[in-house]
């Protein structure tokens, strides 16, 4: 059942503090008292039931999608404060990390049935290659330029790169969000959020791969693996697991099985799939995606997949949110507060005139980018894979410019939304409370 696979999920965060406690404790200091790792679990539990009895009805009324509650829970737990030493250790934890990011990729990986493909995806591939070229390499250029001017947190250029590109990777990013919480709230018509809906998983799709290309091009400069491969190799090879692992476990979804029994296997599939890209230090989203695709594509049940992993998207978020607090380092706040209006400005500019751009002489309107202005899940879970592996000043201002870029964008992108809706006709009314 539903509940079954919540409660489940909503487990995993509450293990988070104690695995966290059990990995980082030192038994000859005698870590922290058993009293305040239960005090700090239930934090969490009021925090998961505030969010669904009292937030819920706050983004409602306000139209907010909130995520700051849990990213300060995250940086409370985490090192940054050093008076709660749960997550003293956060390396016990980077296992959990690529589970819960691979948990998305894979998600995103099923949305791509070539089986099923539909006339209405033209128009909004077309806005999504030109958002990757126009958007993504507009930015990722731009803030290599922009980087590498730095002098208070200056670098190698090609550490310089690798976070350009992933600022490029974040800016193509879409959340559906904002669309759940108006049609809990309206009486919306269900055409246009569909095509929303497509669009910005095809966003998520081009993020997901530039970000493990992103991976293979500069692993020299990350921590030395075992295998010495070229970066094309260890692309192809990052692709190649997430197929090869799809092909040998779809004979175990092919039946008529329970709801939970597809769960289940799904968590062991995806745990295996993480850990392995978490070993031989690859995007563990990208396998996740691959091994989506092949699911989807080679399984009789991929559909039936993909809605029972949806139904746990929601308590997966709130671990990824947590984990991303207790990974921010306090960087220089003026740098940090100047990146974050300069990205925000620039990706709006540039989805604004990229949807004039792909937009010309066709039905689309120009303002449909705009409208899918929230980052969402993929963009945290790209953060924290990247925060992992990559380490310095730098990575420290990039890494809090994407976490405030996710809160100014959860706040307003509803209303965005909520505008273009209207205009195009398919907000009606207000749905009786």
């Amino acid at each position: 059942m539903a509940a079954l696979r919540k409660t489940i999920a909503l487990g995993l965060i509450f293990l988070l503090p104690a695995s966290a406690w059990a990995a980082g404790s030192d038994p000859s200091a005698g870590g922290p008292p058993l009293g305040t790792v239960l005090l700090l679990l239930l934090c969490v539990a009021i925090a998961y039931i505030a969010a669904h009895l009292v937030v819920d009805r706050l983004q409602r009324s306000f139209l907010v999608i909130s995520s700051l509650e849990y990213l300060l829970l995250g940086i409370a737990l985490g090192p940054t404060i050093p008076h709660v030493p749960v997550f003293r250790d956060l390396s016990g934890l980077f296992p959990m990390i690529a589970l819960a990011a691979g948990w998305m990729g894979l998600l995103r990986g099923m949305d791509l049935d070539l089986r099923h493909r539909e006339e209405s995806n033209t128009g909004a591939a077309r806005l999504a290659m030109t958002q990757m070229i126009c958007v993504g390499g507009g930015i990722a250029t731009l803030s290599y330029l922009l980087l590498d001017h730095l002098p208070a947190v200056r670098t190698t250029w090609q550490v310089n790169a690798a976070c350009a590109g992933f600022l490029g990777c974040c800016a193509l990013t879409s959340g559906t969000a904002p669309i759940a919480l108006l049609m809990k709230r309206y009486r919306v018509e269900k055409t246009m959020p569909a095509i929303l809906e497509r669009l910005a998983h095809l966003n998520d799709l081009w993020a997901i791969a530039i970000f493990g290309i992103l991976f293979g091009v500069f692993r020299e400069y990350t921590p030395t693996g075992a295998l010495l491969l070229s970066p094309t190799e260890w692309i192809v090879a990052g692709a190649a697991l997430g197929i090869v692992l799809g092909l040998l476990f779809t004979p175990f979804l092919g039946g008529e099985e329970s709801a939970n029994h597809r769960f289940l296997a799904m968590v062991g599939i995806i745990t295996f799939a993480s850990g392995a890209a978490y070993m031989l230090r690859i995007s563990p989203i990208f396998v996740n995606l691959m091994l989506g695709i092949a699911l989807v594509n080679t399984t009789r049940s991929g559909a039936k997949i993909r809605a029972t992993l949806e139904q746990t998207q929601g308590p997966i978020n709130i671990i990824l949110l947590i984990l991303a607090g207790a990974l921010w380092r306090m960087p220089p706040w003026e740098l940090t507060l100047g990146g974050i209006a300069l990205f925000v400005g620039m990706r709006w500019l540039l989805r604004y005139f990229t949807g004039l751009l792909a937009t010309w002489g066709t039905p689309w309107r120009s303002d449909t980018l705009q409208s899918l202005s929230s980052h969402g899940s993929i963009t945290v879970a790209m953060a924290i894979s990247f925060r992992i592996v990559y380490q310095g000043a730098l990575v420290d201002v990039v890494y809090s410019i994407i976490l405030g870029s996710v809160i100014v964008h959860d706040l307003v992108s509803p209303r965005v939304l909520r505008r273009f809706l209207v205009d195009v006709g398919d907000i009606k009314r207000e749905v009786q409370a």
